[in-house]
C-alpha cells in the first residue's frame, strides 16, 4: 500500500519537477554557459571584467546598494511601528481595526500598471502637481526625470511591501505572552525597554522573515521603476535590472548572463546569511 501511495504521489509531483527543470534549471545552466563561453569558444572571466569596467554597470550596482541600505531599515521601522499601533488599537477594541488591516493590504491587490498610471497623473509634466505649481506662479518640474525619482521609488517600495510585513510582525507580537509584559510594567520597565528587551527578541524569527521579504522586494522593484521611468531613467534610479534589460535589447547575451549571475549570487548570499543567523539563534 505504501509503495502504491508513493507511486501516486510521484505522478502528481513529476509534472512540477519537469516544469522546474524546463523553465528554471536548464535556463540557469544555459546562463552560466553564456557567461563563460561565446561563439568563439571559452572566454573565461572576460564578460565579468567587461562588466566591472562598464560605467553603467557600476552605477547600477551603486544605486542598488544605496536603495537596499535605505529601504530595508525603513521597511522594518514602518512595518514594526504600524504593527505595534494595530496591536494597541486591537486591545482597545476599536471597531475600525479590520478596515485598517484591509487598507494596509490593499497595495498588494493593485497591479503595478495601476500604481504607475496614478503616479503619472500626478507627476507628469502636465500632471496635477505641476498644474498646482504653475497656478502658484512657479515653473514646472519634470518629476519623473529628476533627483526626486529615488524618493518616489522608495515610496512605491514601502507602499507595496510594508502592509504584508506588518501583518507578519503583528502575528509575532501577538504571540508574546501578555502576562510577561504586564509583569515587566509592574517592575517599572518602560514601553521602549519592553520593546527592545522583551518583544523584539521573542519575534526574531518574524523579523528575519520580514528581512527576506524586504530583500525580495528590492529585487522586484524594477517592474514599477520601468513602467514609471522607462528604459533610460535618471541616474539615481538606474538599477541593475535596467542594465540587464538594455543588454538584452543590445543582444549582448554574455554580458547579460554575467550580470544575471551576479544578481542571483548576491540575492542568494543575503538570504543565506539571514537564515544562517536564524539557525544560530535557534541553537542558542
Amino acid at each position: 500500500m505504501k509503495k502504491r501511495t508513493d507511486g501516486i504521489a510521484a505522478l502528481f509531483v513529476l509534472p512540477l519537477l519537469f516544469g522546474i527543470l524546463l523553465f528554471y534549471c536548464f535556463p540557469f545552466l544555459a546562463t552560466i554557459k553564456e557567461s563563460f563561453w561565446s561563439e568563439d569558444g571559452f572566454t573565461g572571466i572576460y564578460e565579468y571584467k567587461k562588466l566591472f569596467m562598464s560605467e553603467s554597470f557600476r552605477l547600477s550596482i551603486r544605486n542598488m546598494a544605496v536603495f537596499f541600505l535605505i529601504s530595508i531599515p525603513l521597511l522594518f521601522l514602518l512595518s514594526l511601528s504600524t504593527a505595534l499601533s494595530m496591536r494597541y488599537l486591537n486591545r482597545k477594541n476599536y471597531k475600525i481595526v479590520p478596515v485598517l488591516f484591509l487598507l494596509h493590504l490593499l497595495p498588494m491587490l493593485l497591479p503595478s500598471a495601476v500604481i504607475t498610471v496614478i503616479l503619472k497623473i500626478f507627476l507628469e509634466t502636465y500632471g496635477v502637481l505641476n498644474g498646482f505649481l504653475v497656478e502658484q506662479g512657479k515653473e514646472y518640474i519634470n518629476f519623473l526625470y529628476s533627483k526626486y525619482d529615488i524618493i518616489f521609488l522608495e515610496a512605491i517600495y514601502l507602499w507595496k511591501n510594508y502592509g504584508y510585513c506588518m501583518i507578519v510582525l503583528y502575528g509575532g507580537i501577538n504571540g508574546v505572552p501578555e502576562e510577561t509584559i504586564e509583569c515587566a510594567k509592574l517592575d517599572g520597565a518602560g514601553n521602549f525597554t519592553i520593546l527592545i528587551r522583551m518583544i523584539l527578541p521573542q519575534i526574531r524569527s518574524f523579523l528575519l522573515f520580514v528581512g527576506a521579504l524586504g530583500i525580495v522586494g528590492v529585487f522586484k522593484i524594477f517592474r514599477e521603476a520601468y513602467l514609471l521611468f522607462g528604459k533610460y531613467p535618471y541616474d539615481s534610479v538606474y538599477m541593475l535590472q535596467n542594465f540587464m534589460n538594455n543588454e538584452l535589447y543590445a543582444m549582448d547575451y554574455g554580458s547579460l548572463s554575467a550580470a544575471s549571475l551576479i544578481m542571483i549570487v548576491s540575492f542568494s548570499v543575503f538570504i543565506y546569511f539571514i537564515f544562517l543567523r536564524k539557525g544560530k539563534k535557534n541553537e542558542e
